[in-house]
């Protein structure tokens, strides 16, 4: 089945995710700057999209069935969710936000990697040929010799090295996750997947707000806005991500934590009912999300 080219509205509603998400990221930057420690950003918005999720699905109908593979799978990549939630928002407390998130965005590269170890899939010639190209460009970036702040390699890396291992860490988790789900979970209807995920990693935040003494939370007004708008920010595109609907019919796109996990699957829901029961369709395309990444804006059409 060949690619087929994003329309104007796939292409605007994909801009829109990316605008949100980085406003989600600056907001919590906000909150940690007010006392919000990152388990208690990670515990707040996690449980309000996971709550509102389990809430749309029995509401809306949607399919529930699990099997073997999928009780196995999901509480592992719920699991890695949250791990680099975790890691994702520490990595933004000690580092200005673009910086982490350009660290971070690394991720396509970690699930390329993951693919070939675990399921022995060689990567698409597209992302072997940008791996250097952004390596280069995270190195300039992140200015790793020190040589525009004056600082030297070692000082640099003494104020950015903490961070830059966080947002890492995230992008080789995240990466793990999307090959599991691609390749283990993948069937499942979105919503389900995503209200998982959203729990199991609510859940662990849960425990390290227990391990470090109770939630931190905002000493200041502004910390405040920021807890609230991270909430509102992540929750509200993952929702509207997970509604049945003709955008989503065309493209349909998997959110893990907030972002277009880069396995859109054209055609695997075909149509839906009138209550938003997902009615499988025998053709199924293959995604391949690694090359993917690299084009469409992180969605990977088949």
């Amino acid at each position: 089945m060949g690619t087929r080219a994003l329309s104007g509205t796939a292409f605007a509603t994909l801009l829109l995710i990316a605008l949100m998400m980085g406003a989600n990221h600056v907001a919590a930057r906000l909150a940690f700057n007010n006392g919000v420690d990152v388990a208690t950003a990670v515990a707040f918005r996690s449980g309000v999209t996971a709550s509102v999720l389990v809430i749309l699905l029995f509401i809306q109908r949607a399919p529930v069935a699990l099997n073997g593979r999928h009780k196995r799978y999901l509480p592992a990549i719920g699991l890695l969710i949250g791990v680099q939630s975790l890691c994702l928002y520490s990595a933004v407390a000690r580092l200005p936000v673009a910086l982490a998130l350009l660290a971070f965005n690394t991720y396509p590269l970690w699930a390329a990697l993951w693919d070939r170890l675990l399921y022995k899939r060689q990567p698409e010639r597209a992302v072997l040929m940008a791996m250097p190209v952004l390596m280069v460009g995270l190195a300039m970036a992140l200015d790793v010799f020190g040589a525009a702040s004056g600082l030297g390699a070692a000082g640099q890396w003494g104020r950015i090295g903490a961070g830059v291992a966080f947002a890492l860490a995230a992008g080789a988790t995240f990466g793990l996750a999307m090959i599991l789900t691609q390749h283990e979970a993948g069937d499942l209807d979105g919503r389900l997947r995503t209200a998982s995920t959203m729990l199991f990693t609510g859940l662990m935040a849960l425990v390290v707000v227990t391990a470090q003494g109770g939630f931190h939370m905002p000493q200041a007004t502004p910390g405040w806005f920021g807890l609230a708008a991270l909430t509102f920010l992540y929750g509200s595109d993952g929702l509207a991500q997970n509604q049945p609907g003709q955008y989503q019919r065309k493209y349909r796109l998997h959110i893990h934590d907030g972002r277009v996990a880069c396995h859109a699957q054209l055609g695997q829901y075909g149509e839906h009912d009138g209550e938003g029961r997902a009615i499988q369709k025998r053709q199924r395309c293959q995604p391949k999300p690694t090359g993917g990444c690299l084009r469409h804006m992180k969605a990977a059409l088949c």
